[in-house]
């Protein structure tokens, strides 16, 4: 256990921990979040683009819409992984072209093109099946999370359907009880008083 006068001198000296002073030492110690653990900040590393991995986390989140605690990890884990995916690809790439490189300069390949593929291949070969093997991962562990969150957001419960709009007072619909004639009997000015006028015909 840490003496009194030792937590006095701990003290003392935190005060003098100023942090990074210059500007490379601010800018390296900004990184100190992308390089290890799994809840890090971004999954970058030195070349990779913020703004792309926003728009990715963007286009993800817009699309599933996660509700709950577990569909939100299900997201979270597909963006990370394809954001993997993406850097092993580049890394693919990256081992090709290095590897030509390293071909055209040494003193051994006489430069036809046309075996140029075979040459570089028979350098990488080794590199590329370990990669292979760990984009495959990646695809399972894509394919898996993308399974669970669509059972996920299938058992959702479904919003009761709307009811139809009713007048919750509908008008009583009256008929007339009693004797309708077929004819109204219009007054005749020639009748003469007392006698009663012939009906009107409907042709």
């Amino acid at each position: 256990m840490a003496t009194q006068a030792q937590i006095e001198a701990n003290r003392r000296n935190s005060q003098k921990s100023t942090g990074p002073r210059t500007e490379a030492g601010k800018l390296s110690c900004s990184q100190n979040a992308f390089k290890s653990g799994i809840y890090a900040e971004a999954p970058l590393v030195t070349g990779e683009d913020p703004a792309t991995l926003d728009e990715l986390a963007v286009s993800y989140r817009t699309a599933y819409r996660p509700a709950s605690p577990d569909e939100h990890a299900l997201v979270e884990t597909l963006i990370h992984t394809d954001w993997l995916l993406r850097r092993m690809r580049r890394v693919e790439t990256q081992l090709w072209n290095r590897q030509t490189d390293k071909l055209h300069d040494s003193s051994f390949y006489n430069g036809d093109p046309v075996y140029e593929l075979a040459a570089t291949y028979s350098g990488v070969e080794e590199y590329l099946d370990r990669l292979q093997r760990r984009l495959c991962a990646l695809e399972r562990i894509y394919r898996r999370n993308l399974t669970d969150l669509r059972r996920l957001q299938s058992s959702r419960p479904q919003p009761p359907d709307p009811q139809p709009l009713t007048d919750p007072d509908p008008p009583a619909t009256t008929r007339e009880i009693g004797f309708v004639p077929l004819f109204s009997i219009e007054p005749n000015q020639d009748a003469e008083p007392g006698e009663i006028p012939d009906p009107p015909l409907n042709l």
